[in-house]
Order: C-alpha cells, then sequence, then structure tokens
C-alpha cells in the first residue's frame, strides 16, 4: 500500500510539472465606480478589459484597456492639451500596462504590435495622476503599471491581434 501511495504521488507530482511548461492568456474585466475632476463627480463605471499573459504561473504581461470618447464623464480627466491630441483620433484606447520581464514581453513590443493597425501611442500624464488617486486603483493594485493611450487617426480597426513569441494570437475587444 505504501508503495502504491507513493507511487500515486510521483505520478501526481510530474504530471502538475508538466502543466506549469505552458504558455496561458486570460481575458477578464475590472470596473472603477465613480470619478471626480476638480467640483465635477459622476457616478459612472470606467470598465477595464484585461488581457493577460502567464508563462507558467508567472504573470509576464498584463493589460487594462478601455476605449474613452467625449461622451464618458471620465474624459474629464484628460488635460486641454490631451484633450488636443485626442481631437485628431478616430478611436482612442487608454491603457495601463505590465510587463514583468521586459527582456521577454515588453511595452515596446506590445507599441509595435498596435503600430501594425495605425495606433500612436502617447503619455498621458494627466489622466494617469487622476486615475492614481481613484479609490479603486490601489485596491486592484495597479501601481506598477503603467498608463498611456493609442490614438489612431483615419478610418477603425476592425480587428486588433496580438502576437508575442510562445502564446497564441489575442484579439482585443474593439
Amino acid at each position: 500500500m505504501s508503495k502504491f501511495v507513493k507511487y500515486f504521488l510521483l505520478l501526481s507530482f510530474i504530471c502538475s510539472c508538466s502543466t506549469m511548461t505552458k504558455n496561458l492568456h486570460l481575458d477578464g474585466e475590472l470596473t472603477l465606480s465613480g470619478g471626480r475632476s476638480g467640483t465635477k463627480t459622476w457616478d459612472d463605471e470606467l470598465v477595464l478589459k484585461r488581457s493577460s499573459w502567464f508563462k507558467e504561473l508567472t504573470m509576464y504581461y498584463d493589460i487594462l484597456y478601455t476605449h474613452i470618447d467625449e461622451t464618458s464623464p471620465f474624459y474629464n480627466w484628460f488635460s486641454l492639451e490631451e484633450k488636443a491630441t485626442l481631437q485628431e483620433c478616430v478611436d482612442i484606447i487608454v491603457l495601463s500596462a505590465y510587463a514583468f520581464r521586459p527582456r521577454d514581453i515588453s511595452k515596446t513590443m506590445f507599441r509595435m504590435e498596435m503600430a501594425k493597425y495605425g495606433y500612436e501611442s502617447f503619455t498621458l500624464n494627466t489622466f494617469e495622476k487622476n486615475i492614481r488617486m481613484h479609490p479603486d486603483y490601489a485596491r486592484f493594485q495597479m501601481g506598477v503599471y503603467s498608463t498611456y493611450a493609442f490614438c489612431r487617426k483615419g478610418i477603425k480597426a476592425e480587428k486588433i491581434s496580438i502576437e508575442f513569441p510562445g502564446f497564441k494570437e489575442v484579439y482585443l475587444d474593439n
């Protein structure tokens, strides 16, 4: 009986290790509830879609993104300069990104993938300050994320496909 248990445990260990060598992609959502800018407050929600790339049990790259336009109350988080730049965009994607090992999967690699679809990135200093002060920002532990925008001029892209080495092709929701 003892040999059977040892054999079973060894076999279970070997099988569990074999599944740890896989690269995995997961999707999800986070929601920031309400907001404030100057004297304006609102109860709307900012839904951030999430795309996460894992190598074994470690998250290597993670993005939180949303499309924002002038009708969203969260548009008030942009500075006048940021709004002037956004006026030229047909599609605006605000994105917060985290890279565990930039040599493996980096923010630059992601920018290159977006550039294939005509998206240019630029920093959002004022928007990032506002989102960092939101109570849900700390709750979701987003302190290690960098926030910036992707702007596409011309026609909105039908699909956006992201391809990282060793991972399946991932489509971002439009």
